[in-house]
């Protein structure tokens, strides 16, 4: 899975979900390594995502408290 995929994946999932998930170890190094950047992510962007007028696909430049920054597809 690249980090777009799993940036998009869990912008959709909840904290307890995120947790779940790295507690079970399916992809537990990146979720590990982003769940903080993810949770706040999912916090800031939900409403774009939630958004019943963003039907065209897009590309969202997106800088992270880390430093980091991602394209969200």
């Amino acid at each position: 899975m690249n980090m777009n995929s799993l940036l998009s994946v869990a912008l959709q999932m909840t904290e307890g979900e995120i947790i779940r998930t790295k507690a079970v170890g399916q992809n537990l190094l990146i979720l590990k390594r982003l769940s903080r950047d993810l949770l706040w992510l999912r916090k800031e962007m939900s409403f774009i995502y939630r958004s019943r007028y963003m039907d065209s696909p897009y590309r969202l430049p997106m800088a992270l408290p880390t430093g980091r920054l991602w394209i969200l597809e």
